[in-house]
């Protein structure tokens, strides 16, 4: 194999800011913004800093998108215990909701486990 060689006129870039955009490392999250259409610029209500466009775009998609994955994850689970809380009736061979204990049937429920020894009682 030869060594193959470059051309004089090929240049190196390298990345000089690899890092990530985030708003977690500085204190202000420059929520309220005023934007100058003329000079296409952003100022920070709260600090009075410059913000860069692109960075607080992408940072306010970042956080909608963590809002709809929190609200999907929410719905799922939701659904999944609407899907547990119902049954069939022995009587009328109906779906029903299973209605919640009282708290008197849970401390019940409780001393029965803490009797046969499937739960630990705490003293406090």
């Amino acid at each position: 194999m030869t060594d193959v060689e470059e051309p004089d006129n090929v240049i190196e870039i390298t990345i000089a800011h690899s890092r990530r955009w985030s708003a977690t490392k500085k204190k202000c999250l420059h929520k309220r913004v005023t934007i100058d259409e003329e000079l296409l610029d952003m100022l920070c209500n709260d600090c009075g800093v410059r913000v860069n466009p692109i960075k607080w775009m992408i940072h306010r998609e970042e956080r909608f998108q963590e809002h709809i994955d929190g609200y999907r994850r929410y719905t799922d689970a939701r659904a999944a215990y609407d899907k547990k809380t119902r049954c069939k009736c022995e009587h009328c061979g109906r779906i029903t909701r299973v209605r919640e204990p009282s708290e008197k049937e849970i401390e019940v429920e409780r001393r029965a486990r803490i009797a046969e020894g499937s739960l630990l009682e705490i003293k406090t």
